[in-house]
């Protein structure tokens, strides 16, 4: 690979690629050569000339002189094969695919490692926050207690606004996807798709484990109102989607759920489309990264960033440990719903009363029954809000089997 100007060829040109592209004119002192960009529409218009671009990935895919991949495609099918073939060659590779990276990771990390390929994907994590390099770097060596974040900035911006602004969720999803910050099709971002991916990818680097997405505890915010906001602000508090994945006997439990936090929480103050996350390290205590999640320069530059550290080698995966036994725990959690009873076996109850036609509950459940009814609650548009309360469960035989009906609790609630 020369050392003086690196061949890249660039899969896609949306906001994210074009954000790459217009920083890496500005910022790689001449050092990069974009020889093609690959895109699909031959008929859309496009800021570049039409001789820039292929639209036959493959033409770029297998070009001679490439050697180096910047994959911002939305295409998880054309994705997968660019990523796997330039590994099995010995191209690095750079992307920003949250989705295809999360679904595939065990794949991707075994092929980057046997090929001794990089493959980096600091901007497909939280946008601009490197994230990724402060867990491979500086916390390589050390033990990492839990790892807690907004990481989601359209969900940060409806719920912000919600607050701030007195409107409802339809409202500000509008708003959201007038300013660009939200899809035509949304599911990904109110749904907390997005946001479990992006914690799938977290958790290697954190913890050494890969996560199975749909191992992760997920609710969004979609039937969140304004009544919860306003009930959470009479508790002095505030209404936030935090993803959360930390230790849980040789696993680790991974959740994004909407959540209480108190008013003096380092999160309650992170309004519209910012992210933050806060690395909870053993010996050196909480560290907080904040800044832009999305938008084409942030993650543009997130992507030059990953280019030029490929240039001297790709991540350790230092603490990479398949292991997955994860124990049980117990969540609290505020659940509104015309119609328990398909979940009520399942809860210990704290609190109910009824609500504008609804049975609001407070209860603890376990997060193994929660995640076999999410599909249940949504289908009946159930509001989930978790207090931030979790506790362990301790385990009832050698055999390390839970029982959810009959079990001793922990004493201790861990906050």
């Amino acid at each position: 690979m020369s050392t003086q100007k690196i061949n890249i060829g660039l899969f896609g040109f949306g906001p994210v690629g074009q954000g790459f592209y217009k920083l890496a004119g500005q910022r790689a002192n001449n050092k990069i050569n974009i020889i093609r960009i690959a895109v699909k529409d031959q008929k859309k218009e496009r800021t570049l000339d039409r001789s820039a671009f292929t639209f036959d990935y493959r033409e770029l895919l297998h070009a001679p002189d490439l050697e180096l991949i910047v994959e911002a495609t939305d295409d998880e099918r054309a994705g997968y094969e660019i990523i796997k073939t330039a590994l099995l060659k010995g191209i690095p590779v750079v992307s920003a695919n949250k989705k295809l990276l999360a679904n595939n990771l065990e794949e991707f990390v075994d092929l980057s490692i046997k090929t001794q390929t990089p493959l980096l994907y600091e901007a497909a994590a939280a946008g601009a926050i490197p994230i990724i390099t402060s867990l491979d770097s500086y916390f390589n060596d050390e033990v990492v207690n839990a790892i807690r974040g907004i990481i989601n900035g359209t969900t940060n911006y409806i719920l912000s606004s919600m607050l701030q602004q007195g409107i409802s969720f339809e409202t500000a999803l509008k708003n959201a996807q007038e300013l660009g910050f939200a899809e035509s099709d949304p599911k990904n971002d109110v749904d907390a798709y997005d946001a479990a991916f992006k914690l799938a990818l977290l958790s290697v680097h954190a913890f050494g484990k890969i996560l199975d997405v749909n191992d992760i505890l997920r609710y969004g915010i979609r039937f969140i109102k304004k009544e919860d906001h306003q009930e959470a602000e009479a508790l002095d508090k505030v209404i936030k989607l935090i993803a959360h994945v930390f230790p849980s006997g040789d696993g680790i439990e991974g959740l994004v759920l909407p959540t209480w936090l108190a008013k003096e929480d380092d999160f309650s103050s992170v309004s519209a489309e910012f992210n933050a996350i806060e690395i909870l390290a053993k010996d050196s205590g909480a560290h907080l990264l904040k800044g832009k999640g999305a938008g084409s320069l942030p993650t543009g530059s997130a992507l030059l960033n990953d280019v030029i550290k490929a240039l001297s080698g790709g991540y350790t995966y230092k603490k990479l440990n398949k292991a997955q036994n994860p124990d049980g725990i117990e969540i609290e959690v505020i659940l509104t719903l015309k119609n328990p009873s398909e979940i009520n076996g399942l809860l210990e109850v704290q609190k109910q009363v009824e609500a504008n036609g609804n049975i609001k509950i407070t209860a603890w459940i376990n997060t193994r029954d929660l995640k076999a009814q999410i599909g249940y609650l949504e289908e009946n548009e159930a509001g989930l809000i978790s207090t931030g309360r979790i506790r362990k469960v301790i385990k009832q035989s050698k055999s390390d089997k839970l029982s959810c009906t009959e079990k001793k609790i922990q004493n201790e609630v861990l906050n």
